[in-house]
């Protein structure tokens, strides 16, 4: 490869190894080469060269004329470093060399179990845990977060709920080619109910032992950031009572966490009139479409939007903030019509009255 494309190699290698280091520190070790798998290969010495070369269908890279062909595929990336490195050293022995992986053949992953759509998934990039699940639709409500990978006939099972948490990246790791990822129901779990003006969210929680309700704060403010953590009621054998943050909840039991007054509010020309939950980075269209959509005489092109401290300005693409109102005023038609047709009537009146009295 020509020296022109150091920087481009450089990126490469700069991304790969910070995916590596920052999802997986047995990266190297666990990832096993395959063919149609590229290779960055740098010699540096008194003329440097930078090699692209991918694994040949039978597993080899073809180094020729600097080595003979080397069998690389089915081993760890760990070892096919080590390999290439002490084979190129044997021509090169004053040299520096660099051996990375460059970019990988698509592979496949497996995903089954309480997902929304379990199956085979086709990948053309490394992935973690959680970027592999999503392509499954994402954890049926009442999974387990206790998630299993299968690898080389070998269980391991990972927290997802500590990655949630405590951001452990250690329990969200990268997914390889052929892996299994099996995801269980919950035996035991206790309810959360998200109560809104219009909806309960529900979410389940894994209760293996008892815990406070502190322990599962950091999971509930991870998705509902906008709710009153005071203000936390349990049902238990249908008895409905407030409890304290150090109150131990166990399986069976049914929460409830009330948001706390987080609106945007719509007004104006619309079919209905209301007020609606804040989600952050929802645009006024969404809360219009909420509100039944524009009614036959509101402005289609002008909305307005008036902040909790009253500061009118016309919406051009800035962020909607909680407490915000959203205004449609009305269609210049619709003005024209309510205030042009009565002076038009009473000018012919007059011109009417004028003409008569002559």
């Amino acid at each position: 490869m020509k020296n022109n494309n150091l920087l481009l190699i450089s990126f490469f290698l700069l991304t790969i190894s910070f995916l590596s280091a920052r999802e997986s520190v047995d990266f190297p070790e666990e990832y096993i080469v395959r063919p149609g798998d590229v290779f960055t290969i740098q010699i540096i010495s008194l003329q440097t060269q930078d090699i692209l070369v991918p694994v040949t269908v039978t597993g080899h890279l073809t180094l020729y004329p600097i080595t003979s062909p080397i069998k690389v595929a089915g081993h760890s990336l760990k070892d096919v470093q080590g390999m290439v490195t002490s084979e190129i050293r044997r021509f090169f022995p004053n040299a520096k060399i660099n051996v990375d992986l460059y970019s990988i053949i698509p592979y496949s992953v497996h995903i089954f179990g309480a997902v929304t759509k379990p199956g085979e998934y086709v990948v053309d990039t490394l992935m973690t845990l959680y970027q592999s699940l999503q392509l499954a639709g994402d954890l049926s409500p009442a999974a387990s977060k206790r998630i299993k990978i299968t690898r080389n006939e070998q269980i391991k099972i990972y927290d997802l709920n500590r990655y949630f948490a405590l951001g452990d990246l250690s329990e969200n790791p990268l997914v390889f080619s052929d892996d299994l990822i099996r995801v269980d129901f919950a035996n035991e779990f206790a309810k959360l109910y998200v109560v809104t003006d219009s909806v309960n969210y529900v979410e389940y929680f894994e209760m293996e032992t008892e815990k406070q309700v502190a322990e599962l704060l950091p999971l509930i403010k991870k998705k509902y950031s906008h709710s009153d953590y005071e203000k936390i009621f349990l049902r238990r054998d249908g008895i409905l009572k407030q409890v304290e943050h150090n109150y131990y909840i166990r399986a069976g039991d049914n929460i409830y966490l009330h948001p706390e007054e987080s609106f945007i509010y719509v007004r104006g020309n619309v079919a209905r009139p209301s007020k609606f939950t804040y989600y952050p980075g929802k645009n006024p269209e969404y809360y219009i479409s909420l509100s039944g959509g524009v009614s036959r005489t509101g402005s289609q092109r002008r909305i307005f939007i008036v902040s909790k401290d009253g500061d009118k300005t016309r919406y051009r693409g800035q962020e909607i903030n909680e407490g915000d109102s959203i205004i449609i005023p009305l269609a210049t038609r619709t003005w024209l019509t309510d205030y042009l047709t009565p002076i038009s009537a009473i000018i012919s009146m007059t011109a009417t009255i004028i003409v008569l009295t002559r």
